[in-house]
């Protein structure tokens, strides 16, 4: 995991530092090789949780790892995702609180350390920036009314073929969302594989 995200986290903050990402709403985000900024935050968001695994875990290349999860923090920020921010957290605190580990101390620093990087990322300027766009007292130009209405179109899309869908890929035809993603994997999934689709992919993920 550390492997295949190195490269996508250097250049992501690579993207970040010098201006070369997109900008949505006056927010530099970074994508590294990535076709999305979430999907990128979602990658780091695995790469964070396997560093700091093996952060905890492991007693010997502790550097190499606090290093590289510095660096996966870094381009997880520049991202710009509260989505992928949010998953992140979730994975370490599921990660905490289950057997692997056991020692009370090791869990109080790593929860302290989780509130700092939350706080690091909500106070940044991309991290703020991303909350304004949630926050903001024009609903029509938020990020999450967008959102809304979006999952109204691909809805509308998935009703012309809802047993077995309109196709891998469809969502992102410019005649759905204008060449955007719908930002919903469920939503996604139903309008490209129906509900049969749908259903397959729930039943192996409870498996």
């Amino acid at each position: 995991v550390q492997a295949i995200a190195l490269v996508p986290a250097l250049l992501a903050i690579f993207q970040f530092v010098t201006g070369t990402g997109s900008v949505n709403n006056g927010a530099m985000r970074a994508s590294g090789t990535l076709a999305h900024e979430n999907s990128a935050a979602m990658l780091f968001a695995l790469a964070n949780l396997a560093t700091f695994a093996l952060l905890l875990d492991s007693h010997r290349r502790r550097w190499l790892h606090a290093g590289l999860l510095a660096v996966f923090l870094g381009a997880q920020v520049a991202t710009g995702s509260i989505g992928g921010l949010v998953a992140a957290v979730v994975m370490i605190l599921t990660y905490l609180s289950s057997a692997a580990v056991r020692r009370a101390d090791r869990t109080i620093l790593s929860l302290l350390g989780v509130a700092l990087a939350v706080y690091a990322a909500t106070t940044s300027q991309v991290g703020a920036q991303r909350l304004a766009e949630y926050s903001s007292s024009n609903t029509e130009e938020t990020s999450f009314a967008w959102r809304i209405q979006a999952w109204g179109h691909v809805l509308d899309f998935w009703r012309a073929n809802p047993v077995w869908g309109n196709g891998i890929g469809s969502t992102s035809s410019p005649t759905v969302l204008g060449g955007s993603i719908p930002h919903n994997e469920y939503v996604r999934l139903l309008a490209e594989l129906g509900l049969v689709g749908l259903g397959a992919v729930l039943v192996l993920g409870a498996l």
